[in-house]
């Protein structure tokens, strides 16, 4: 056996440290009174005799993937568990946008066009493709995006409304995700959206019809300090029915440290979301996913200018794909290929990384990721969270 070579001894406090694995995101806690005794077990990890009490510790870092085999392949371990998300055949996961239109001027926003909203045709073209693949696979997921989407919440719920029906009548499951700035929401529609199975609402500015909310707060230098105000002032009763995501805004190149936001989201009781790690970005990653704009067209995604255009979605439903040099460059885009990637220690973190952004060169880092955390916030991200966790489950029981 031999540590991992994603594990890291990560300090809690003065008197609390972990070894904690990036792969797994699972912990190992100790004492710093116990350090020494931790250190010289693992340099002596194949040594033959073991008292119980290593055994014991041994057991359990095997478990959580601290320690591993001798025959493991790490590596290869994660590319199969991008490769399992990504080639999910029984699914369809799209993005709809139905208008670039919005009703808000956010200065962080990359969206500068032409007004356009969903056409009658490309309506047609998307509710055949999504019936043409209720027929074979067993989930369908929408996205519905902008713009501000809930300006042609008209248009959503006739493409929604026919969508289940054919759920319904091919035996597959249809359900939906919204982005939206929020300030278009109100009990009516978000009651409308619960019985067109929309499952989670993405509020980028909550809710008693119990649909999940991921509460989006993009910062930069300006609002970082006043970010956490918004968490205080939404009544505790419906706040584990939320998820905070935070993010820098992407024109910031030196990410600032999201980790005091999400610490005091979660002692107010806000789900976290980013407990696990993730192997996918969006839409773009899945084998089965695609980005369709106003007129039909398969696209790199909402915010993509160069090699926009994939291909189309045709009158009978049919993905005509024109660029397909790019498509597959996108679809096979991975992290895992680069060199210097292979050989990093945060490489579980950033698989997801947006596909558009390496497709054409990745030989290069990243950079901090869009939360700006580093490896010691994550892991006492996940720490507090836990501990968090069980003290409620404590409490209610």
């Amino acid at each position: 056996m031999q540590l991992s070579r994603f594990a890291t001894n990560i300090k809690i406090d003065e008197d609390d440290y972990m070894l904690y694995s990036l792969k797994t995101r699972q912990y190992y806690p100790y004492k710093k009174e116990a350090q020494e005794q931790l250190e010289k077990l693992l340099d002596e990890l194949n040594k033959g005799e073991y008292t119980l009490e290593e055994i014991q510790c041994i057991e359990k870092l095997m478990k959580k993937g601290i320690l591993i085999s001798d025959n493991q392949d790490e590596l290869a371990e994660l590319e199969f568990l991008e490769n399992k998300t990504k080639y999910q055949t029984d699914q369809l996961n799209m993005m709809v946008v139905v208008t670039n239109a919005c009703n808000f001027r956010c200065e962080y926003c990359v969206q500068e066009h032409e007004i356009k909203n969903l056409s009658s045709n490309a309506e047609h073209n998307i509710l055949e493709f999504i019936k043409n693949n209720a027929k074979i696979k067993r989930n369908i997921t929408i996205s519905w995006f902008g713009g501000e989407p809930l300006l042609k919440f008209a248009d959503i719920k006739r493409m929604l409304h026919k969508a289940c029906q054919y759920g319904d009548e091919y035996g597959c499951k249809i359900t939906s995700d919204i982005t939206t700035n929020g300030y278009l929401l109100n009990e009516q529609n978000i009651r409308e959206m619960k019985q067109l199975n929309v499952k989670s609402i993405q509020i980028t500015k909550v809710s008693e019809q119990n649909i999940f909310v991921i509460l989006r707060i993009n910062i930069d230098e300006k609002n970082v300090d006043t970010a956490t105000n918004i968490l205080s002032e939404i009544p505790e009763q419906y706040r584990s029915n939320i998820a905070v995501n935070v993010a820098n805004l992407y024109q910031i190149k030196d990410k600032i440290s999201t980790y005091q936001i999400y610490k005091k989201a979660i002692e107010l009781g806000y789900q976290y979301i980013e407990r696990k790690n993730q192997y996918i970005a969006c839409h773009t990653c899945f084998s089965e996913g695609y980005v369709v704009d106003t007129d039909a067209n398969v696209i790199i995604c909402a915010n993509a200018v160069e090699d926009k255009i994939l291909g189309r979605i045709d009158e009978k439903g049919k993905v005509c794909i024109t660029n397909p040099k790019v498509r597959y460059q996108l679809k096979t885009a991975s992290m895992i290929k680069n060199p210097n990637c292979r050989k990093c220690i945060q490489l579980p973190f950033c698989i997801s990384t947006c596909k558009k952004a390496i497709y054409k060169e990745n030989v290069i880092c990243q950079g901090k990721r869009a939360n700006g955390l580093s490896i010691e916030e994550i892991a006492k991200l996940d720490y507090l969270y836990d501990k968090k966790c069980m003290e409620y489950r404590e409490k209610t029981a």
